[in-house]
């Protein structure tokens, strides 16, 4: 697999987000986001790691949150902030489908995102913290689940 290509755009507040991207032209997408105090190169091996035919149909996009790595500091670090990160990229991606993997914070955000009604068609949530979000990644979570077990009913 070639080397990524590094992608920068503003966040709501103008802070600057770094990303690592492979298969830059494909629109299936996997978005990689790192625990807290990690940055988006934990997500290489993994990349690396993946099938074959995976990593040709699929473009990976390994980001940095803000404060992390090359991505701009900021003067809040909300989870708020986190989030509005979260669905700038989802934005700028304009993936179908877009899968979001996360760990620990990484994961939470995406959940509350998907929640929230974000374009996220999958989630995988790896070490999901449990302090400070777990009413809301909870919350989260069961209405997620609701959703689903009524769109079964349809």
């Amino acid at each position: 697999m070639e080397a990524p290509t590094l992608w920068s755009l503003a966040a709501r507040d103008g802070t600057k987000l770094i990303a690592d991207v492979w298969n830059v032209n494909e629109n299936s997408t996997l978005l990689l986001l790192p625990a807290g105090a990690e940055t988006r190169s934990v997500w290489r091996p993994v990349v690396h790691h993946l099938p074959p035919d995976t990593k040709r149909r699929w473009r990976f996009v390994a980001a940095d949150h803000r404060g992390h790595g090359d991505s701009g500091r900021s003067e809040s670090y909300l989870f708020k902030d986190f989030t509005d990160d979260l669905l700038t990229w989802i934005g700028r991606l304009s993936a179908r489908p877009l899968v979001v993997a996360g760990g620990s914070i990484g994961g939470a955000l995406a959940m509350v995102a998907a929640g929230e009604g974000a374009a996220i068609d999958g989630l995988a949530m790896l070490d999901v913290p449990i302090v400070p979000a777990l009413e809301r990644v909870m919350f989260e979570r069961r209405r997620i689940q609701a959703a689903a077990k009524q769109g079964m009913r349809r």
